[in-house]
């Protein structure tokens, strides 16, 4: 470190890191020398920049990382659920279907879940021969039945769609089924 940085920081009243700190990664994290198989980590880390507070100290934060909060203290109940509770997540089911000619529609069926929470049963039509959540639209909710026709995607003979029925639950929670593909003739 040059002599004239340190003598500036030691008048500020603190003195500079004798170590070397650099940006990693594409994401840019900063981070010292002697870290150097973290920095090889950098994109894959969560870096929280945003946090800030205007109480000058540190030991306020340093009591609450350190004291163990028990299952009913206020702090505790105040913070989100990462994993649902054993048992809300419903298990799938079994999805049959196929082309009914005479109704010009596709057919579906299923079993009903064993999940005393089921909210609705809620069918989704993904365009094409494999099913791809990220273009899948909901075409049908059902609170209680476990039949579902529709003609969503298969207007045209030649067209191909793959549908799932996904089990949700009050909490949100959801499974989703196998895959049906259809092809109107």
């Amino acid at each position: 470190m040059p002599a004239g940085k340190q003598e500036r920081d030691a008048k500020a009243g603190y003195m500079s890191s004798p170590f070397s700190f650099h940006a990693h990664g594409e994401s840019g994290v900063v981070m010292s020398e002697l870290f150097p198989h973290l920095a090889r980590c950098a994109d894959d880390l969560c870096v929280i920049r945003s946090m800030h507070t205007d109480v000058p100290n540190h030991e306020p934060g340093l009591l609450l990382m350190h004291v163990e909060y028990g299952p009913t203290h206020p702090f505790t109940t105040s913070l989100p659920d990462v994993y649902a509770p054993p048992g809300s997540t419903p298990a799938p089911v079994v999805l049959s279907g196929g082309w009914n000619a005479t109704t010009n529609q596709a057919e579906f069926s299923w079993p009903s879940s064993s999940n005393p929470n089921v909210a609705e049963y809620e069918l989704r039509m993904s365009p094409g021969a494999t099913y791809d959540a990220g273009t899948a639209t909901v075409i049908g909710n059902s609170v209680t039945g476990t039949n579902f026709n529709t003609a969503a995607g298969l207007a045209n003979s030649g067209d191909v769609a793959s549908f799932k029925v996904f089990v949700i639950v009050t909490t949100g929670n959801e499974a989703d089924s196998n895959t049906i593909t259809i092809t109107r003739p």
